[in-house]
């Protein structure tokens, strides 16, 4: 417990130290229409992955050997750098993976800093009871992973999709802290998958059910609480999520029939190495659908 304490208490202070540095940190470039971040951190830093599929190569050469390739929203330890380069109009370095020792191009990255001591997951309970639901929202968790100054997480599109139209994707946007509640900013990269699990290139030109709520109106706040087992978090907007030893004491009570659905989350450490095991978020496994 003393030590969940004391993971949580680190986190918070060292957002707090960075809020007013958020501004100055991220400096967004618009290039022929991408979107390159500030690469002015101290290495080692990690590049969280904002291409469906970014090859890893032997040198820092667009037509060098591929040796390796990682998807969107995985996030990587970089340890050296080149001088800037134009790729597809686009000006940035060639950075060094630290585990396959190839070269990634900054230019399909979003670059933070790397501190094992900011990496955090929300391990998620979910408490339901005598509800009624259909749609892929009522399944859908946000349930997002903390790397330096960003939160990853995967999110329903479409309610009931059909055929190949969007499924699920992963988003990646900022955090920041305030008194005590993790804010999830609007996100930045959107990356969308079909009901085969495959990569939406075209993303932005197609209809999903909450394509206007990601790109205008997110905006999720997760409250910190704390009751006889420990500290944990709720969504703020539903109001029974601060309860979970009643709440799920009354779902253990078959004479009770009152709806019950909620989501609490405890804020868990997670090393850098152990964090990328979880990656890819969404894949076809033996024909199964996953998301994590």
């Amino acid at each position: 417990m003393l030590e969940m304490l004391a993971a949580i208490k680190q986190l918070e202070d060292t957002i707090l130290n960075k809020i007013s540095l958020f501004s100055l940190c991220i400096l967004v470039i618009l290039l022929t229409g991408m979107e390159s971040y500030s690469n002015d951190y101290t290495l080692p830093c990690i590049g969280i992955v904002t291409g469906s599929k970014l090859a890893c190569r032997k040198e820092p050469n667009i037509k060098s050997e591929i040796i390796n390739y990682y998807e969107f929203g995985t996030p990587i330890k970089l340890i050296e750098k080149s001088n800037k380069v134009v790729v597809n109009n686009i000006n940035n370095f060639w950075y060094k993976d630290d585990k396959s020792k190839g070269w990634l191009f900054g230019g399909y990255l979003i670059i933070t800093n790397y501190n094992e001591k900011e990496i955090f997951i929300f391990e998620n309970e979910r408490i339901r009871c005598n509800v009624g639901c259909g749609g892929i929202s009522c399944f859908n968790i946000f349930n997002p992973y903390i790397v330096g100054e960003y939160y990853i997480a995967t999110h329903f599109l479409n309610d009931y999709p059909q055929g190949n139209s969007p499924q699920f994707g992963i988003i990646i946007g900022k955090y920041s802290l305030k008194d005590e509640q993790i804010i999830f900013e609007k996100p930045i990269k959107i990356a969308g998958y079909d009901s085969n699990a495959k990569y939406i290139e075209n993303l932005n030109s197609q209809n999903y059910d909450i394509k206007d709520y990601l790109l205008k109106e997110f905006h999720r706040e997760y409250s910190r609480n704390s009751d006889t087992e420990g500290v944990f978090y709720y969504d703020k907007k539903i109001k029974d999520n601060k309860f979970r030893i009643n709440n799920r004491n009354k779902c253990k009570n078959k004479n009770i029939n009152e709806e019950i659905w909620i989501d609490v989350f405890v804020l868990k450490k997670l090393s850098l190495k152990d964090l990328q095991k979880i990656f890819p978020l969404i894949e076809l496994k033996n024909n199964k659908y996953i998301v994590k």
